[in-house]
């Protein structure tokens, strides 16, 4: 009687049975993941990273031969270490911490990049 009350096996010893479940729903549900990692919009080298003036918002600046694009970083995304002036970055990569919204990541850099 008592695995009725306990849950039976898997939740006898008290552990957590979902482990990874949540994020495994966000991947087939196509939900857009909780604090989602800004990634770069095109592939390049970064020319600047600056704070916005008056907030704790940063914008760093990727640019190529033909564009440059700018990407707003809200205060509670943590850039990535190697994010650096002058890093030659890919289109796709993220350039701060958290997970990655794979429909963002299939817009820019395509099919392969998501698997």
């Amino acid at each position: 009687m008592r695995t009725f009350h306990t849950g039976g096996v898997a939740g006898g010893d008290g552990g957590d049975i979902t482990q990874g479940l949540p994020r495994v729903e966000e991947l087939f549900e196509a939900r857009h993941p909780k604090g989602v990692a800004v990634i770069a919009q095109i592939t390049g080298e970064i020319v600047s990273i600056k704070r916005i003036d008056g907030t704790m918002r940063q914008e760093v600046i990727i640019k190529n031969e033909t564009e440059s694009v700018s990407h707003k970083i809200n205060a509670n995304q943590t850039l990535r270490p190697w994010v650096a002036v002058g890093q030659e970055i890919e289109a796709g990569q993220p350039l701060t911490e958290g997970p990655l919204d794979p429909k963002e990541l299939l817009a820019v850099a395509g099919v392969n990049q998501v698997q």
